[in-house]
């Protein structure tokens, strides 16, 4: 067979799950843009798959009625089978799941802040200092170099979306 023998395209196959792998949402619709484009449904356990997609990038969105949609990038070659998964999430504020933890460090040194949040994509981040917004400090950590005691004092990080704004419970 010519085609197992020297292929000239690739294969997509993956899930799309709710919340958790544990999940499998029937009826998803898969969309598949690049050199080539296709529209898909999965079946009762999550799966979909492709076949025949010539190489390439590929953006690759999964839908399910009642959660956010969600897009990723794939790439296709040739002979191979490329493996996509999808945990929809199901629109809502942010969730703060880990708050940034207090830090002691001495002067002239490094202090490194976190948080991470789950929620309707995007997420913003805004970093304060004793209740003031820091400029620019508007990723998932912060971090201070050379630290001087006018650094001291607590620390802490609202996470917003669309859909509302949530503070890290503990300053640090």
């Amino acid at each position: 067979m010519f085609w197992k023998t020297n292929p000239t395209n690739g294969h997509l196959k993956g899930f799309v799950y709710g919340g958790s792998t544990n999940t499998p949402l029937d009826g998803a619709v898969v969309q598949v843009t690049g050199p080539l484009s296709r529209i898909l449904t999965n079946d009762g356990t999550g799966f979909y798959g492709t076949v025949d997609l010539p190489p390439g990038t590929y953006s690759v969105n999964a839908g399910f009625a009642g959660y956010d949609l969600q897009t990723n990038q794939v790439l296709i070659t040739t002979g191979t089978v490329a493996t996509l998964d999808f945990i929809l999430t199901v629109p809502g504020a942010p969730v703060i799941t880990a708050q940034p933890q207090t830090r002691s460090v001495t002067v002239g040194g490094n202090a490194t802040f976190s948080v991470t949040a789950t929620g309707t994509q995007p997420l913003s981040y805004q970093w304060r200092h004793n209740g003031t917004h820091l400029a620019a400090a508007t990723a998932s950590s912060l971090t201070l170099t050379n630290v001087q005691p006018t650094n001291a004092g607590n620390y802490s990080a609202l996470v917003t979306n669309g859909l509302g704004r949530r503070p890290a419970p503990t300053p640090c």
